[in-house]
């Protein structure tokens, strides 16, 4: 818009020039101002805005603060030094919501500060309210010349005098803010909105203390002190309060005080409140719901959660106490009641001994449980039936309401009930629901949260059929009990249970009968030992038994083949079963776990070779493997300077592209006397003599040099997956041999990838999270490998730096008729997924595997199903022959 004479203007309307740098968002004030006949002019920074406002002298400016050059405050500190505009009213109009920055806007000499966003009604009414004081102002200064110099015409001054006073309290009637004069602490008037605002008539707060309407926090006198200072200083005082209602209802309001003469202070102040309590109540959540997802991310207790969750209500609820209340089969519990009297727990706890029955209404933390909705309960109503000794529990400790929210999963499943107890007679309205309805959406989350996580930990840790502990349980417990063994020079027998022809039963009875068979047979053997020992399903028909001291071990393994022996009736069928049963004791036959679970192995294949149905120590004379493996040790010794080490490739299958994307580099041991030796003979023995690192290095230059190779032949974009063993990957310099086998083989970083199990970065998360990170950095891909079997949380899987899991192949090999490698192959895939990352599968045989894990989104696959490990020439015949997609996906 073009700058035109001040006169011209004049005789139009009122103009209002805005100084903001980015106009274009303030259009559609522009327009409502044009709309109502004032002249906009606009001034894009605040350079040019000075130029307008000396040359048009506007009758008000809006002012945004943050501009390039001078900012808004230095923009108003010049208009104020220039006789020309130093009476024009000055409305800050920007972002900046900090009490400092309202209090520098006031003193720079600005009439008003508006924070966006804004409502348009409010700012026309701000600057309506200010025009007409300036305009006042103005005629109260030429009607006071006026009776100076003519005395007859002050009656038509005083007329004119009480025209403006109408007019301004016409507007102050109709303004969006509530504003009060106040003299000597006391509101003398106030508009409609003012009483509206505290729900109260206008006669009745006339002659009211202003400290009467602060909320209980503020009843003191640090306000009245730091206003008083304010008001002397600089004539104004600015701050957010929370004020209360009639009805007991508390709100935020933004507080403007400005004295009508700080020389004179018993001249009166103008008090202006404005209703920002959504905006800080929301704020508020906004604070609060980043701190409780960063605790539920960095895996805090759950206690610690839903107690910073109620500590987040009770900051902003004014007299009220909240209580989580959670379900435990089908009764409400007491959970946490941080800020209750323990009185209050202990009386619940003897009214509810075993907590509120879920399909009865005896409070209203049942009754919404029932209802599925919230319920308000008022301790001046007579309680509903069933409700007077949870009534008589709230009158005993001055409880005035509750109310009480059910608190469900995702899906929509009941998880418990957040209930608040209000000390004070009190009506929550829309905000406050909005508000309780948002922190217990979060408590859901966590509280779910933490029941997957557990069901994770569960179905890792515990064999879904007979709900025993799993191989990966029983090897912890039993480390545990050897160093108890080890430190109280105690006696440990590891016992192994194999059930006689279970195959049998199972190939002619039927998987269903076969699981019943397990479940009896698990239950009959829990029952014959104590409750410290452990026993445990290692899959299949073998079991495994931890005894602590059992003395005489013959009686415990007498009751055992008794309670196996035993028939039992399935299905119309009369079963009969008999089991083999080898042990070996801590220390006489081994000092490790890995030496007497071996031992109790070779104990009970001889019970096996030897007619079964009985039991049998491990000694000495059944050490012929043990001697093997020596010779296998010391052959082991000269593989690699022999070159007796090949690699086989296992290609690795993409889903979603329907392509190969990797190769798995496996190692095989070609003996000149026994042949290729399986990985499992002589892997651990590589572990154990330290052997498995110089070996390690052959794997990994050897893989990166033969897929450079392919690279260099036409096969591009395949990663390369090699094994790094513990001892491998504790190593100090892992990321430096990494490295050197990259820059030997020319290979990029990014078609490598190592494999770690998941067990081997769980040995210390913290060292393994430093060497993965060095690995990462090289630009080197990362999977964590055999994932499930092992003990990581989501909060520590997070901070590793992976690109992809691995399912283990023992959570495959069964699937989809095995319950339990179903539930961990999902649970699996929708961890991954959730964190970002590739999921794999390995051991993948048959086409209802495949099916399976497509359906289930797993995104790659490996195993004999697709293409078994081979030598690196046919690996690349077959990765040549680029094979077609599986037809699975063309269904």
């Amino acid at each position: 818009m073009s700058i035109v004479e001040n006169s011209a203007l004049k005789q139009q309307a009122q103009a209002i020039l805005i100084i903001d740098d980015t106009p274009a968002n303030l259009g559609v004030l522009v327009d409502e101002l044009d709309g109502r006949h004032f002249q906009v002019l606009i001034a894009e920074d605040g350079e040019e805005g000075l130029q307008r406002a000396d040359y048009v002298v506007p009758d008000l400016i809006l002012l945004d603060v943050m501009m390039p050059g001078m900012n808004g405050f230095e923009v108003c500190t010049l208009l104020k030094q220039n006789d020309k505009t130093r009476r024009i009213p000055v409305i800050f109009m920007t972002a900046l919501s900090d009490v400092t920055d309202k209090v520098t806007g006031f003193e720079v000499g600005g009439v008003d500060y508006i924070t966006k966003p804004f409502q348009i009604e409010e700012v026309v009414s701000r600057i309506k309210l200010h025009l007409s004081l300036c305009d006042m102002q103005q005629r109260l200064t030429e009607k006071n010349q006026q009776l100076v110099e003519e005395s007859q015409i002050r009656q038509q001054a005083q007329e004119a005098l009480n025209q403006t006073l109408q007019e301004q309290q016409r507007l102050l009637e109709h303004s969006g803010v509530g504003i009060a004069f106040l003299q000597q602490r006391r509101i003398v008037r106030c508009n409609q909105k003012f009483a509206t605002l505290f729900d109260q008539e206008l006669d009745a707060l006339s002659d009211l203390p202003l400290e009467s309407l602060y909320s209980a926090e503020y009843h003191d006198d640090c306000i009245h002190q730091a206003a008083h200072q304010s008001l002397v200083q600089q004539g104004e005082y600015v701050l957010d309060i929370r004020y209360q209602c009639r009805d007991g209802r508390c709100f935020w309001g933004e507080t403007i005080l400005t004295a009508i003469d700080r020389a004179d202070l018993s001249k009166g102040e103008i008090l202006v409140i404005h209703d920002i309590d959504q905006r800080k109540r929301t704020e508020a959540l906004s604070i609060g719901q980043g701190q409780l997802f960063e605790m539920m991310v960095t895996g805090s207790a759950l206690d610690d959660i839903l107690n910073r969750l109620i500590q987040l209500i009770e900051a902003h609820q004014v007299a009220t106490l909240g209580a989580i209340f959670l379900k435990n089969h089908d009764r409400l519990t007491l959970h946490t009641a941080p800020g209750l009297p323990e009185m209050f727990a202990a009386h619940y706890e003897t009214l509810f001994p075993e907590g509120e029955l879920m399909t009865e209404s005896s409070s209203p933390n049942s009754e919404s449980v029932m209802r599925e909705q919230a319920v308000w309960c008022e301790a001046a109503l007579a309680p509903p039936p069933g409700w007077e000794a949870y009534g008589s529990l709230l009158d005993q400790f001055g409880i005035q309401a509750c109310y009480s929210i059910p608190m469900v999963t995702s899906q929509g499943v009941i998880l418990g009930t957040l209930t608040l107890y209000f000390l004070e007679k009190y009506q929550m309205g829309q905000v406050d629901m909005t508000f309780v309805e948002m922190v217990t959406r979060i408590a859901g989350i966590a509280i779910e949260r933490q029941y997957n996580e557990e069901q994770i930990q569960y179905l890792a840790h515990h064999d879904t059929l007979t709900a025993l502990p799993n191989r990966t349980l029983l090897d912890d417990r039993l480390n545990q009990g050897l160093l108890w063994a080890q430190r109280y020079g105690r006696k440990v027998s590891v016992v192994l249970i194999d059930l006689d022809h279970f195959k049998m039963i199972n190939d002619s009875l039927g998987h269903s009968c076969g699981d019943a068979l397990l479940q009896m047979i698990a239950k009959r053997m829990a029952a014959c030992i104590r409750k410290t020992d452990t026993l445990a399903r290692l899959g299949g028909d073998e079991f495994a038994l931890i005894l602590y001291d059992a003395n005489p071990i013959d009686l415990v393994f007498n009751r055992m083949k008794e309670a196996i022996t035993q028939p039992i009736n399935i299905a119309d069928h009369e079963i009969r079963i008999t089991g083999s049963i080898g042990f070996a004791n801590y220390p006489d036959d081994g000092e490790t776990a890995e030496a007497l679970l071996r031992n109790a192995d070779v104990a009970m294949y001889h019970v096996k070779e030897q007619g079964r149905n009985s039991f049998q120590h491990y000694s000495l004379d059944m050490g012929n493997e043990l001697q093997e493996r020596m010779v296998l040790q010391e052959n082991l010794r000269h593989a690699l300077d022999n070159q007796e080490f090949i690699l086989h490739y296992q290609p690795q299958y993409c889903f979603r592209t329907q392509r190969i994307v990797g190769v798995e580099a496996l190692l095989r041991w070609q003996h000149p006397e026994f042949g290729m030796v399986p990985p499992m003979r002589f892997i651990q023995l590589a572990e154990t003599t330290g052997l498995i690192v110089p070996i390690g290095d052959w794997v990994l230059q050897t893989a990166c040099k033969q897929n450079k190779a392919w690279q260099d032949a036409g096969i591009e974009g395949l990663c390369v997956a090699v094994n790094v063993s513990a001892r491998q990957f504790h190593e100090q310099d892992l990321p430096e041999r990494v490295a050197a086998a990259l820059e030997m083989s020319g290979l990029e970083a990014c078609y490598l990838e190592l494999e770690i199990t998941e067990s081997v970065v769980m040995q210390n998360p913290q060292e393994a999270v430093e060497i993965m990170g060095k690995i990462n950095r090289m630009g080197v891909q990362l999977s964590i490998d055999d994932f499930g079997t092992g003990y990581s949380s989501l909060s520590a899987l997070k901070n590793f730096p992976v690109h992809r899991l691995k399912i283990d192949r023992a959570f495959v090999t069964d699937l989809p008729d095995d319950p339990e490698g179903c539930s961990i192959a999902q649970a699996v895939i929708a961890l991954g997924h959730n964190l970002g990352l590739n999921v794999i599968a390995e051991g993948v045989e048959d086409e209802r595997q495949l099916a399976f894990l497509h359906q289930h989104q797993c995104d790659e696959i490996q195993g004999h199903y697709f293409c078994r490990p081979e030598p690196v020439e046919r690996c690349e015949a077959f990765l040549l022959s680029r094979p077609r997609p599986l037809n699975l996906l063309d269904e």
